[in-house]
């Protein structure tokens, strides 16, 4: 559930940025662009880390075994810490699409949301298990994975059990 409420949280901030033209008030002040944008993303991702190592080290609480085995927790410390790597990317992007932020608040919710394990990842899963619609299930989990939360859904049902 993570992976949809902290990019609709920070997508709140970048479309307001615009609105009010933060980015520029910094430019006259002096910083450049890269640095803005590198702290930008650096604060971002420390929003996104704590519930990453908390979303992990529950899975090792809870005693989650279809997580532990094996090689498994490792892949899944490694989806859960690297989905933050895509999901900024992700929502910078999306943040383009939208001028009032509560909009894309909503929008960016449902989107990660759905793409995370909602909808997307059952619809490829089931066409996955039917043997006629394989294919379908093979194109659309490349389709999909344009959407970080997506790869997170879909590694996780992926790790080698």
């Amino acid at each position: 559930m993570f992976k949809a409420f902290i990019p609709a949280n920070i997508i709140v901030y970048l479309v307001k940025e615009r609105e009010f033209n933060v980015k520029h008030q910094q430019m006259v002040s002096g910083v450049s662009i890269a640095a803005y944008w590198a702290s930008n993303y650096i604060v971002d991702l420390a929003k996104y880390i704590i519930p990453g190592i908390f979303c992990g080290a529950m899975i090792k609480a809870y005693n989650l075994e279809a997580f532990l085995d094996d090689n498994g927790y490792p892949a899944t410390w490694a989806l859960c810490l690297m989905l933050g790597v895509a999901l900024m990317p992700f929502t910078y992007l999306l943040s383009f699409l939208f001028k009032d932020y509560g909009n894309a608040q909503t929008v960016t919710f449902f989107i990660c949301y759905l793409s995370g394990g909602g909808l997307f990842v059952l619809v490829v899963l089931i066409l996955r298990i039917i043997d006629s619609t394989i294919q379908i299930g093979k194109g659309l989990s490349y389709l999909f994975r344009l959407f970080p939360p997506f790869c997170f859904g879909y590694g996780l049902i992926s790790i080698p059990r």
